[in-house]
């Protein structure tokens, strides 16, 4: 009997199985090219529609007139040891609408053309030659400008004995003419290797590739700039006043980034410098540094937030790129001073290839505060004594991910940055900050760039590392 019934079940089964209907495509996992971070093709049906044909993940948004200007949770125990509260204002861009991109890293090494424009553009009728020993004529000039500060009591730098004599020795072995190696223009610069781009006047300036995406060049390899503000009366008084206005600093930077194709950048600071000649021991004039940083509509990018808080060169305690490979901070340094364009330093650059969503529906703001809790009480849910989250703002900012198979692109896409404390009931331990996307509410971790990419010092003469 037990046989009987176990074959009609089986036959039971096959006959079933035969009266499926045939699917009409490919039976994938995922359709589209991906749907990371709430991006990729994603099937959004209206909450309130019953006839939506399509199959996929429904995601329910809020109106963002639904978005409190302020929001304020309790404090609540996740644990014994953990709890965490929230009082925190809401800031975004009420009238704006928020575009998705996708971006393409900038290989400034393999575009050659880019770098010829580049070094055209920033010295002129130069003719670029590998790095090359000083002649005697130029550590001369140091040894004489080293002999009258020697000892002087009201002198700017301290220069003692010993470093005189190893600027003599290397005087001695010093040739009379150069040992120039002309680059061949046609083929990649090298990493991490420095170029003198001699002009017709004899004077030079200096350029490094320190990554795929991060040049720094100065108008002179002997130039060190600092900023005012940590400088003494005297130093002051020597760098002299200002010959360049801060309007016309920024109209030849603007003019710079116009001519390079440097698209959707945004002035974040002006800082007023004054620049020193370190071969001569002088104080040259008096500069501007100006930083700008990929800017999208009226909201800030994840670096405009770094540069307000941190002038562009301190992080806050994080990667500035929540996915890309690769070194996520855009920013474009550019000093001028009365000579005109003195210094440029590109970190991270990108240009946009597509817009892939004109303005993207954002997940409800009680979802997110849910997944904001659960995050972070469950990221410091297994400390090993008493622990208090607490939420000071929320801000909507962009941020750059990526795609998993794609590494030279990136996705430009609003998240919401969560600014945060963890401590005690008597000392802030640090200030920290988490990041959503607007999208889905997925936590976004920064992560660190691929080895190689990392920008390093950029080298100097002699070993020296630059100031500014």
């Amino acid at each position: 009997m037990k046989r009987i019934l176990a074959l009609t079940l089986c036959i039971l089964t096959l006959f079933l199985c035969a009266c499926q209907p045939t699917p009409d495509h490919d039976i994938i996992i995922n359709q589209g090219e991906a749907d990371q971070a709430g991006m990729g093709k994603r099937n959004t049906p209206d909450p309130n529609s019953t006839d939506s044909a399509e199959i996929g993940p429904i995601y329910y948004y809020d109106t963002r007139e639904g978005i409190p200007e302020h929001c304020k949770v309790d404090r609540f125990a996740y644990s014994d040891l953990v709890s965490m509260e929230i009082d925190a204002d809401v800031s975004f861009d009420r009238e704006g609408v928020f575009p998705v991109y996708e971006v393409k890293k900038r290989d400034i090494i393999k575009d050659k053309d880019l770098m010829k424009h580049l070094i055209y553009f920033l010295c002129p009728d130069s003719v670029v030659y590998y790095a090359w020993e000083r002649t005697k004529k130029e550590i001369s000039v140091e040894l004489e400008a080293m002999m009258n500060y020697h000892g002087q009591a009201d002198s700017v730098l301290e220069i003692d004995a010993s470093t005189i004599r190893d600027v003599q020795e290397e005087y001695k072995a010093a040739p009379d003419e150069p040992n120039k190696i002309p680059v061949n223009m046609d083929l990649p610069l090298e990493l991490y290797r420095p170029y003198y781009l001699e002009r017709k006047d004899g004077s030079c300036g200096f350029l490094v590739v320190n990554g795929i995406n991060h040049i720094a060049y100065d108008i002179t390899p002997y130039l060190w700039t600092y900023e005012k503000r940590v400088l003494t009366p005297e130093e002051l008084a020597q760098a002299g006043e200002n010959s360049i206005t801060k309007e016309e600093a920024i109209r030849q930077a603007e003019d710079f980034l116009q001519a390079m194709g440097f698209d959707g950048y945004s002035l974040m600071a002006a800082d007023d410098m004054a620049g020193h000649a370190i071969n001569t021991y002088e104080w040259t004039g008096s500069y501007w540094k100006l930083n700008y940083v990929r800017s999208i509509g009226k909201t800030m990018t994840i670096d405009e937030r770094k540069a307000m808080y941190h002038m562009i060169v301190i992080d806050k305690g994080m990667a500035s790129s929540v996915g890309a490979p690769w070194d996520g901070m855009e920013t474009i340094r550019i000093i001028v001073g009365k000579e005109g364009i003195a210094g440029v330093m590109l970190v991270g650059l990108t240009e946009i290839v597509d817009e892939m969503e004109k303005d993207v529906p954002f997940i409800d703001f009680d979802s997110l505060i849910e997944r904001v809790e659960d995050h972070l009480c469950y990221r410091f849910g297994f400390v090993s004594d008493e622990r208090i989250i607490n939420v000071s703002a929320i801000q909507l900012v962009y941020g750059l991910t990526c795609y998993k198979d794609k590494t030279e692109s990136g996705i430009y896409m609003p998240m919401w940055e969560v600014e945060y404390t963890l401590s005690d009931d008597m000392n802030v331990i640090r200030e920290q900050q988490a990041y959503f996307s607007a999208i889905d509410g997925s936590p976004m971790e920064p992560r660190s760039v691929l080895s190689g990419e990392r920008p390093g010092s950029t080298m100097r003469p002699n070993g020296q590392l630059p100031r500014h």
